[in-house]
């Protein structure tokens, strides 16, 4: 006998399976808004930890005084001087790095030498930004 009605099985109901159709082409749309929604919740939360905690020691000093407060003074001492000598100034070069290869991209785009600029070029330019901005720094504090 074939059922006229699919969703019942000799006169029981069947559970209705919910499915979600979404198309191949919106897959990276909504992997992106994804991603970037974390990102939003993530960074918004570290600021109210952030908050909370300049507000609990209202001391000068920062990262410093939380470390110091929550594991001891080696801890603070050790990610103070870590930051300070590695973190920071890895940071801020992949910055003028970044910012040199966006200079030089609409130079070599679509040459005949390739797409991607020289490193030699890119690392000059970072040079010269980072001595720009480290004097204009100097200059400013006299």
């Amino acid at each position: 006998m074939v059922n006229k009605y699919p969703r019942y099985y000799f006169g029981k109901a069947r559970s209705k399976r919910v499915s979600l159709y979404i198309p191949l082409s919106e897959v990276p749309t909504i992997i992106i808004l994804y991603v970037t929604m974390r990102y939003i919740f993530f960074s918004y939360a570290g600021g109210l930890c952030y908050a909370e905690l300049g507000t609990m020691l209202p001391r000068s000093g920062g990262e410093y005084v939380f470390l110091y407060t929550a594991f001891g003074s080696a801890p603070a001492f050790l990610y103070s001087w870590v930051s300070n000598l590695m973190v920071k100034p890895a940071g801020t070069a992949i910055g003028y790095l970044s910012f040199a290869h966006y200079v030089l991209a609409p130079f070599f785009y679509g040459s005949s030498a390739g797409c991607d600029p020289p490193d030699t070029a890119i690392k000059l330019i970072a040079i010269s930004c980072m001595c720009k901005y480290t004097l204009q720094s100097f200059i400013s504090r006299v």
